[in-house]
């Protein structure tokens, strides 16, 4: 959030020194930013669906709600990423959402989203002492790479910042 508000701020200053190329790479910024909140509010809802034992359609509602207003820049990054959030948030009254698989289509796609994993973060378990939730803690950041737990001995590389 700060980051964001430093963000605002110098473009209103870009603007007020009609620095207009300056502005725009600030606006730009700011608009990769806004896209952190809609990716978290995915993962949220895309594990309290696939935590649930019956589906609750209020969070199935949200769910969609979150996911569909990512797919559209999802979608510019990676079809099949944008199809598996679908298929799996979109509004249905089935509690078969595969969250694991909708949190790794979204980390392949951070670097082409512009966000990074330690500014989307985790999901924290708030009955437990900083603890994540299962399969919900954040991905890593190596040598410009993502990584993504898929088992013990495997891990999965995608194109990060």
């Amino acid at each position: 959030n700060s980051e964001i508000l430093d963000n605002f701020r110098g473009g209103q200053a870009k603007i007020m020194n009609r620095d207009c190329e300056g502005a725009k790479v600030l606006k730009d910024s700011i608009a990769s930013l806004m896209t952190i909140p809609l990716i978290q509010g995915t993962l949220r809802y895309a594990h309290l669906l696939w935590d649930a034992e019956d589906y609750w359609e209020p969070y199935g509602g949200q769910a969609a709600a979150f996911a569909h207003s990512i797919l559209p820049l999802v979608h510019e990054c990676d079809k099949d990423a944008a199809t598996l959030i679908h298929e799996n948030l979109r509004v249905q009254n089935n509690p078969n959402v595969d969250f694991v698989a909708v949190k790794r289509a979204l980390e392949r796609n951070y670097a082409c989203l512009k966000v990074t994993c330690s500014q989307v973060g985790g999901i924290y378990n708030e009955f437990s002492n900083g603890q994540y939730l299962e399969n919900a803690e954040p991905c890593t950041e190596f040598f410009g790479k993502v990584t993504m737990d898929v088992d013990d001995d495997q891990k999965v590389m995608a194109v990060g910042l």
